[in-house]
């Protein structure tokens, strides 16, 4: 039987003292040197994953009805799903660094740098992972960042509870906690693709033999918003009903303040995120 529905990416972001910092169980320990294939399945019973990678990437997106390892909703390269974080001194400096840990050597191939991910964006230097199912926690910290973050991925997993644990949402929490003396300005920004219709599956090559996904047809990004979240909606009206890659994404966030969507005209490179001012708002 095909199910197709609704998949849900929640962000709770935390710029945190130590008051806002919470305690989680942790049964396995990941230093830098053993994230490489760790990823943290986040979704609901029979609705479809995503995974939260050993350095905080998002990976392995499996919405569609069909299986998808490896599968980052585009073409390898700095297209695929993110979050960044933007930090402003009080002397008006900036830094920019998506919210991942570094790359191993053996990723970079090529002069693209191909076939990681996001491989020309900053990143933080050092992480490390922490596991207890359904919970999983990226450690990231940098020398040159006056900040660490910990990201804290998460199921609707409800032990007895077969109707929540099914809620087909993957839920990532963002702790950030100033590290340095001085006070600083903290935005966190996630970048999704709607890629509704495009389960992986098809697929054309270019000159390069990249493989380029197909099928996302008309696709449309609506801001809606109620009184406990807010974020884009994601949906297609030209993929039919009866098609196994049918259905709606949404990537929303709690926050009520200082919140900013852009449903159309993607930022399409990281130069431009960071100059545009927008994550500055």
């Amino acid at each position: 039987m095909k199910i197709n529905l609704l998949f849900l990416i929640i962000l709770f972001p935390v710029i945190s003292m130590a008051q806002s910092e919470k305690d989680y169980p942790v049964l396995k320990h990941y230093d830098k040197d053993h994230l490489l294939n760790i990823a943290l399945p986040l979704g609901g019973i029979c609705t479809g994953t995503d995974s939260l990678g050993g350095r905080g990437e998002l990976r392995d997106w499996e919405i569609m009805n069909k299986p998808g390892k490896g599968y980052s909703t585009v073409t390898k390269g700095n297209d695929a799903p993110f979050f960044a974080i933007y930090v402003k001194f009080q002397n008006s400096a900036v830094i920019t660094k998506t919210l991942m840990g570094p790359l191993y050597p053996s990723e970079l191939m090529q002069a693209e740098g191909r076939p990681a991910n996001n491989h020309g964006f900053p990143r933080f230097a050092d992480a490390s992972f922490d596991a207890a199912y359904p919970f999983g926690m990226v450690n990231l910290s940098d020398k040159a960042m006056p900040v660490s973050v910990r990201i804290v991925g998460f199921n609707p997993l409800v032990p007895g509870d077969a109707d929540a644990s099914s809620l087909p949402v993957a839920i990532l929490r963002y702790e950030v906690k100033n590290t340095g003396n001085q006070p600083v300005t903290v935005s966190v920004c996630g970048n999704m693709r709607n890629f509704v219709g495009q389960d992986g599956s098809k697929y054309i090559k270019d000159w390069k033999s990249d493989v380029i996904p197909i099928d996302a047809k008309n696709n449309q990004n609506v801001f809606r918003s109620s009184e406990n979240a807010r974020g884009i909606f994601m949906y297609s009206d030209s993929i039919k009903k009866t098609d196994a890659a049918y259905g709606t994404i949404a990537l929303l966030t709690s926050e009520k303040l200082g919140v900013i969507t852009l449903p159309a005209n993607p930022v399409l490179t990281f130069g431009q995120m960071d100059t545009a001012g927008e994550l500055a708002k």
